[in-house]
């Protein structure tokens, strides 16, 4: 379903930082990670870390102050066109579309990225409103629905395009458990047809069960990095 490249990682960051101002205040300040091909890549830590910051960075939102970044093998501003046709972002904060009806925006998110076989787009946008759990609320317009099913369709919309690396920042965020659980595991099912995931949050529970490798990030640097069981062992439950 998805493309593997060749490279060895599907993201290569080194030494990245981010500078705000002519004083010394570094929202990232020279962190180094790599990022598997078909795996979950977790940065965990509280708000203010530079958990967004690295996000916008690696989808070109914010221009780094310094240092390396290579997606599927290629520098990221050299090429960002084509490598922002391969890549989803689901962003913090919310997006949608007012006047709108849930099947309506996903029809035209559909448009949007080049689906004009009316057909497919019919059928992709029925699997995601199934998968979802947004059939009972396909006929209403985005700006009458909750918080949550906003959310919902938010992180929905994104798998209506085929891409290779999907960007979550903070997903679960506005989520009721259920929905959240049904969002991971989702997830899940796709990184074993072989999607990356960056996934950002500050709930543990959630890098635990969802990620292969989590970086824990804190006042702008990583602090740790290692598997959920590595971290587990090294600093207890």
């Amino acid at each position: 379903m998805y493309k593997i490249q060749k490279s060895e990682y599907c993201i290569s960051v080194s030494n990245l930082r981010k500078r705000y101002g002519k004083a010394n205040t570094y929202a990232i300040n020279d962190i180094t990670f790599d990022v598997k091909y078909g795996s979950v890549f977790g940065f965990l830590g509280p708000n203010g870390a530079g958990k967004t910051t690295t996000v916008k960075i690696l989808t070109t939102l914010l221009r780094a102050t310094s240092g390396s970044i290579y997606i599927f093998g290629r520098q990221l501003l050299k090429n960002q066109s084509e490598i922002k046709k391969r890549v989803g972002v689901v962003s913090q904060n919310p997006s949608f579309e007012t006047n709108l009806t849930v099947e309506r925006a996903l029809d035209l998110y559909g448009i949007l990225w080049g689906l004009n076989d009316k057909q497919l787009r019919k059928e992709k946008i029925n699997k995601i409103l199934n998968t979802f759990d947004l059939e009972s609320i396909k006929s209403i317009k985005n700006d009458e629905l909750s918080i949550g099913q906003r959310r919902r369709v938010q992180v929905a919309r994104e798998f209506i395009h085929e891409m290779d690396l999907l960007f979550l920042d903070e997903p679960t965020v506005g989520l009721d458990p259920s929905a959240r659980r049904l969002l991971l595991d989702y997830i899940k099912s796709q990184v074993k047809s072989g999607l990356t995931v960056f996934f950002t949050t500050h709930i543990m529970e959630e890098a635990e069960y969802l990620c292969d490798q989590i970086a824990i990030m804190d006042k702008g640097k990583i602090i740790a990095f290692d598997t959920p069981s590595g971290l587990k062992q090294k600093y207890g439950k």
